[in-house]
């Protein structure tokens, strides 16, 4: 078996790299979002990003001021429903505002 190699400096990927703290939810203090800008740093021709297991929508704008050009937030129709992600996945009205909140940052 050949496993497949990439090389990140060249930045000829077809990925991202994500910046992502995995508890459920992520306390603030532990998100780490510093790290961005050392990312972005590293691997120039990469594109950095964030996956927010957090609450609200501040800390993917932090992200973002920082250099994160991904963000990737859970997306639930009704928070209501239940789901080991539910008290952190966002609305659709809140994934509207995050989407207006990032092009006001931008």
């Amino acid at each position: 078996m050949q496993l497949a190699t990439c090389n990140l400096q060249q930045g000829q990927n077809e990925f991202a790299i994500l910046q992502c703290t995995a508890s459920y939810p992520a306390k603030y203090e532990h998100l780490n979002l510093r790290v961005i800008p050392s990312l972005r740093e590293r691997y120039p021709n990469s594109i950095i990003g964030y996956s927010g297991h957090d609450n609200g929508i501040a800390m993917a704008l932090v992200a973002y001021t920082l250099g994160a050009r991904v963000i990737e937030k859970h997306f639930t129709l009704n928070r209501a429903d239940g789901g080991v992600d539910s008290t952190f996945s966002m609305e659709p009205t809140e994934m509207a505002q995050l989407v207006v909140e990032t092009k006001r940052a931008w």
